[in-house]
């Protein structure tokens, strides 16, 4: 399980790099990584027995989802119709 979501991460990674040159696909790709990190962190919570590696994950996937979130969130905010 967890080296598919290694996999996963790194996916997201490499995507919103990609997306970088390509500004149309910029703000698709941080809603569905901030979508992904944010189901990460809630299945970091429901874990009973959270070790030291775990907890260290929750804050980091929690930091990423805000910064990827806020951006997307930002974004549509700034959009004038």
């Amino acid at each position: 399980m967890v080296r598919e979501l290694g996999g996963a991460i790194i996916a997201a990674g490499v995507v919103g790099l990609a997306s970088l040159a390509q500004a149309c696909s910029v703000l698709p790709t941080a809603i569905s990584a901030g979508m992904f990190d944010g189901a990460a962190v809630v299945e970091h919570f429901k874990e009973p027995h959270r070790g030291r590696n775990v907890s260290t994950a929750l804050v980091s996937d929690i930091d990423a989802a805000f910064v990827v979130l806020g951006f997307a969130v930002g974004t549509l905010m700034s959009i004038q119709i």
